[in-house]
């Protein structure tokens, strides 16, 4: 018996050693274990466990998972952590606390996480006993020096929280000012209920960041500290409770500090159209910004301001959404898409560009002052907003002779982004045939297809599919919405 298992465990290993996967390079196998999925709901602590998963699959992963320290860097805090629910014996649900389990956890992260910077969240902070974040706050600030990427999302009612996660960060630091911080990137949402040292703690934080390169702010407005606003080179600004009414001046002051962007997003702030649109007294340049991400309600002057100051001269990716237009507002819409057709003409480097909900005349004016443009997109995928309806997201075909360097369309959308009609892909077939014609323009190359689809019977819908995959690289993934 014991010859045999030797035998059997010989053949194992040959196997394993013929096997694709286990003929991969350790670092190509490394990239795969990255690529772990993460549920849409942002609980980024599930790939911590999918790499303890991995890690029992045979030795060489494990001893792989275990050596590479940037595996184990992300540590998140999430609601999920704080409580989970069980059955008392009346069948009544109780609430007990998960945080020994998870600080378990993060304890392994830490010390198999080697040097690496570490990606350190807490989210829905107002779910935790203030005890228990106080003891998880613990388990992570003796390797504070170590914090690249850090979220704090007080949600609801989660000010104080928030407050003691900076507070007490804050002390360590000032303890020990001999080890310089590694923060790089820092999200922050403003917590609904307030709380009286927010800002100011927050300030202190930037004050101590001096290599801080990605800024995302939700609901805040902030005075940067100029070494922080020379340095950054991503910034992201987000209304979020009807906090962050900024205005033009505003942004016109911050922009102005930032001149080493090189991706901006603006989401949902500003102020209505027709409101305090103002001009400022000379242009803006940002000569390194190369993605711009625009998603707004509804025209405003944010948008105006924007198309009408700033300079882009490198910019490559452009993206444009609005979720809704209110009647009055129509002609206020009709002339903030002109301003942005003339600002896209001034911007003839562009080689993406992503839309939502244009009307097709102001669609085909925008295409045709980019004649680098190698991608159109249309939905945003998983950015957008289930506020969005199919009748106020609707996919047109763009002309035939638009863009000279098209190669690649996709189409990006979820359910809650709206449903696509099918008559606009067969439109989208006659755009690919009477764009043959044209000898100037370059043939497209590839389709991508990812949206809920109405669908006209499975011949119908086997044929138009047939028809792209025989001229394009095709990615075909669309969820009929008969299956809804």
């Amino acid at each position: 018996m014991t010859q045999l298992s030797v035998s059997l465990g010989n053949v194992h290993e040959q196997f394993n050693r013929l096997a694709p996967i286990n003929r991969l390079p350790n670092e190509l196998l490394i990239y795969i274990f990255t690529l772990l999925p993460i549920p849409s709901y942002g609980l980024r602590g599930y790939r911590v466990l999918g790499i303890i998963v991995i890690s029992s699959v045979c030795q060489r992963w494990r001893q792989l998972v275990i050596r590479t320290g940037s595996l184990w860097s992300m540590i998140d805090f999430r609601r999920w952590r704080w409580q989970k629910y069980v059955a008392s014996n009346d069948g009544i649900y109780e609430t007990i606390s998960d945080v020994d389990g998870f600080s378990h956890i993060a304890r392994m992260c830490l010390a198999r996480s080697n040097n690496s910077g570490l990606d350190i969240a807490f989210d829905a902070l107002y779910l935790a006993p203030l005890e228990l974040l106080s003891a998880a706050v613990e388990v992570v600030l003796p390797a504070f020096s170590r914090w690249e990427m850090l979220t704090l999302d007080g949600c609801t009612h989660g000010g104080l929280h928030v407050l003691h996660v900076l507070s007490r960060f804050l002390d360590t630091c000032f303890s020990n000012p001999a080890q310089q911080l590694r923060l790089r990137s820092l999200r922050l949402t403003r917590p609904r209920d307030g709380v009286r040292g927010f800002e100011g703690a927050i300030l202190a934080l930037l004050v101590l960041a001096p290599s801080l390169r990605s800024l995302e702010l939700k609901g805040i407005k902030l005075a940067l500290p100029a070494s922080v606003a020379q340095s950054l080179t991503h910034l992201s600004l987000e209304h979020y409770y009807g906090h962050t009414n900024i205005t033009p001046t505003d942004l016109d002051i911050i922009l102005r500090q930032c001149t080493r962007l090189r991706s901006l997003k603006i989401e949902q702030v500003g102020i209505r159209a027709g409101v305090l649109l103002e001009n400022a007294p000379t242009q803006i340049l940002l000569p390194d910004l190369e993605d711009m991400y625009i998603l707004q309600p509804t025209p405003n002057a944010i948008q105006m301001f924007i198309y009408q100051n700033v300079v882009t001269p490198s910019l490559q990716n452009f993206a444009i959404l609005f979720t809704k237009t209110w009647a009055v507002e129509y002609v206020a819409q009709s002339r903030l898409l002109d301003a942005m057709v003339t600002f896209l003409a001034s911007t003839p480097s562009i080689e993406t560009f992503r839309y939502a909900r244009l009307p097709l005349v102001h669609l085909s004016n925008a295409l045709r002052v980019l004649p680098q443009l190698r991608t159109l997109i249309f939905g945003f995928g998983d950015l957008g907003w289930p506020a969005i309806s199919d009748l106020e997201m609707t996919f047109e075909v763009p002309p035939p002779d638009v863009c000279p360097q098209l190669s690649e369309i996709r189409i990006d959308t979820t359910i809650g982004n709206g449903i696509v009609r099918f008559y606009k892909l067969v439109g989208l077939r006659r755009f690919l045939e009477d764009r043959s014609a044209f000898s100037a323009v370059t043939p497209l190359r590839a389709l991508s297809v990812r949206c809920y689809l109405e669908s006209l019977g499975q011949a119908s819908d086997d044929e138009l599919k047939e028809w792209f995959s025989s001229r394009l690289d095709l990615v075909w993934a669309p969820i009929m919405s008969q299956d809804v």
